[in-house]
């Protein structure tokens, strides 16, 4: 797989379905999660808060800043101007005790780039980076994403604020050895120093006939895969992106994404594979990002000198 995309890049697919009226107004899907927390394995879990709070001065971000840097990744090559500048990544599990048939992962990523926070809130510009991975990507392996009318949704569309709120429901191949259906539900707030966006698997979709949260085997025989006949139901998941800029470097922006999402047992045999992939995954996606951003950059700065 060599989309970050199929594997819940959170920090690329969040950004991609943004909804284009996000504003300052509270966040109430991001409150529950990092203050209430997820619903996993039988218990409430938090989510990490931001690295980055609003209101924090230079010093004070930089200061925040500090715990992500390492001997080998310094402050200064994380924060640096560059498209391979370093993703930090923080990876934990945690056993749901015996018996238990899924194991809990928590990912906590961050990376810098170098655009205007409207940017990355420009709903054309995201729409063109989703579909362009979506093009690129294996196509037995792709995340096929639709967003849901809220008119579609019945009681649960009627109740949905229509200018923060959406629903989407994903399909995705992992490895080709399992396929996820999730409906997802999600919340855009923005100020003047950040972009948040919170998402959560809707558990009210559990059986939903058109929707379902279900997760299948795919079999192979051959050079040919199917899906089992035999369905599971999907696990929690929730997390959030929050993109906030910095007051140094000029132009930098910090992209977090905090994610906890239960792995079944039944998607590897308990084989350590998404977890390997993570890291390597998260540091591709960010590399793409950062270059896109800079070739949409240098397009707009040359298109009034076009003929």
């Amino acid at each position: 797989m060599k989309s970050p995309l199929a594997l819940f890049a959170w920090s690329i697919v969040i950004i991609a379905i943004l909804p284009h009226l996000c504003s300052a107004e509270e966040n109430p899907l991001y409150a529950e999660l990092v203050e209430r927390g997820l619903a996993v394995g039988g218990q409430q879990l938090p989510l990490t808060k931001p690295t980055l709070p609003d209101g924090l001065d230079a010093a004070a971000q930089r200061a925040a800043l500090a715990p992500l840097s390492t001997s080998s990744h310094p402050l200064e090559a994380i924060v640096r101007n560059s498209v391979v500048a370093p993703v930090v990544v923080d990876l934990d599990k945690q056993s749901l005790g015996p018996g238990a048939t899924s194991t809990l992962r928590k990912l906590d990523s961050w990376f810098v780039v170098y655009a205007p926070l409207d940017k990355l809130s420009d709903e054309m510009f995201l729409k063109g980076q989703f579909d362009t991975e979506l093009k690129t990507s294996d196509p037995d392996e792709v995340m096929r994403l639709e967003e849901l009318p809220l008119a579609s949704l019945g009681p649960i569309g009627a109740a949905a604020d229509s200018r923060h709120e959406k629903y989407f429901y994903a399909r995705v191949r992992l490895f080709e050895r399992v396929q996820i259906g999730s409906t997802l539900r999600s919340w855009c707030s923005r100020t003047d120093e950040s972009l948040t966006v919170a998402l959560v698997l809707d558990t009210r979709f559990e059986r939903d006939a058109q929707h379902p949260n279900v997760w299948q085997s795919i079999e192979r025989r051959g050079t040919k895969s199917s899906l089992s006949a035999e369905t599971h139901s999907l696990p929690g998941v929730g997390g959030y992106v929050k993109a906030t800029r910095l007051h140094e470097p000029a132009g930098a922006v910090l992209v977090e994404t905090h994610l906890v999402f239960e792995e079944p047992r039944g998607w590897f045999n308990g084989a350590n594979l998404l977890a390997s992939k993570l890291p390597m995954l998260s540091q591709d996606g960010a590399r793409k990002f950062r270059r896109r951003v800079v070739d949409d950059t240098a397009q707009a700065a040359s298109a009034p000198h076009r003929r």
